[in-house]
């Protein structure tokens, strides 16, 4: 197995967040399950493959998963994390969204700023209000949406939620052309911003030497 957090002494595996990251007593601060080892690595010999796989599991999971906010959301409420307001967003996004050009800047929004949002709701004391708010004037009505096949009303849904909740907690949006420009379209809308591959092609040119004399 390959060196990575998980089989880190450091990586408290019981500080599991709703994130999917773990607690580094090393640097203090958090992260995934298969983030690759760093300088201060100490591999745990104690913790069994199944213990490191789980947490790493739980990462990938968490990390791949999207749709960040109305993740905390159904955390919060106590949801499973495959429930079917969850599912049907995230189909949603895979089918809809991200396979049209005009909504690339509204997934982008969201990747830039929903884990900030995510972080607010996560760690209000008023969070169990919010999430219930959120349920009942957002994701019930999007997916109620979805299921009437009114896509662009699910759009408008979708884009208020997070306008409403920018403005509430104080977070502005700093995306510009150049971010949305360079973004992958198959991965926006996740919760963490996500460049697509860009080739550089070399160019050689050729000619004629000229001759002066």
């Amino acid at each position: 197995m390959s060196k990575c957090c998980a089989s880190c002494t450091y990586l408290d595996p019981c500080t599991a967040n709703s994130y999917g990251k773990y607690y580094c007593e090393k640097k203090g601060d958090r992260y995934y399950g298969d983030d690759p080892s760093c300088g201060s690595y100490c591999e745990a010999y104690s913790r069994s493959s199944s213990a490191i796989d789980n947490m790493i599991d739980n990462s990938r999971t968490h990390r791949n998963s999207g749709c960040y906010i109305t993740t905390i959301m159904c955390n919060i409420l106590g949801f499973d994390n495959n429930n079917y307001y969850l599912n049907t967003l995230r189909k949603f996004r895979n089918d809809y969204l991200q396979k049209n050009k005009k909504y690339l800047p509204i997934l982008v929004n969201y990747d830039k700023i929903g884990p900030k949002i995510a972080y607010c709701l996560s760690n209000s004391e008023y969070s169990e209000e919010m999430a219930t708010l959120l349920f009942n004037y957002y994701i019930e009505k999007a997916v109620s949406a979805i299921e009437y096949e009114k896509y662009e009303e699910t759009v408008r849904i979708y884009y208020d939620m997070t306008r409403d909740l920018m403005e509430y907690y104080g977070i502005n949006s700093n995306i510009n052309k150049c971010s949305v420009a360079l973004a992958n379209p198959s991965k926006s809308g996740h919760g963490y911003y996500v460049q697509k591959e860009v080739k550089i092609k070399t160019l050689t040119c050729t000619g004629y030497r000229k001759k002066y004399r």
